[in-house]
């Protein structure tokens, strides 16, 4: 009995200076977030991975505007532009029972 109590206060012990070791850690710097860079071509695709057109559409139309809102390095705060969906594909069935759709658009100058 006296061995267990020993070794559960043993492992009790490491636990915090592990834990106290890992608080005293200086954080990790904070990056700035990514944005979407501007596509060469115009186009931006997005994947929804339960088969919804809507949600891939808004995914690709996000990704348009985070690239337009922040082109260049300057912060546009009031984009607007005019696209075209250019392709809707998917993959569905197999196995693992596949639902993708990807929505394709494009920037209209």
């Amino acid at each position: 009995m006296k061995t267990l109590r020993t070794a559960f206060l043993t492992s009790g012990a490491a636990a915090s200076v592990l834990l106290l070791a890992a608080w005293a850690m200086p954080a990790a710097p904070q990056e700035a977030p990514a944005h979407t860079p501007v596509s060469r071509d115009g186009k931006y695709a997005c994947t929804d991975t339960e088969g919804n057109i809507q949600r891939a559409l808004d995914g690709a139309l996000l990704l348009a505007t985070d690239a337009l809102t922040h082109q260049g390095g300057a912060v546009q705060s009031d984009v607007m532009f005019n696209w075209q969906m250019t392709s809707t594909t998917g993959v569905r069935g197999g196995l693992t029972g596949k639902r993708d759709v990807t929505v394709t658009i494009q920037v209209v100058k």
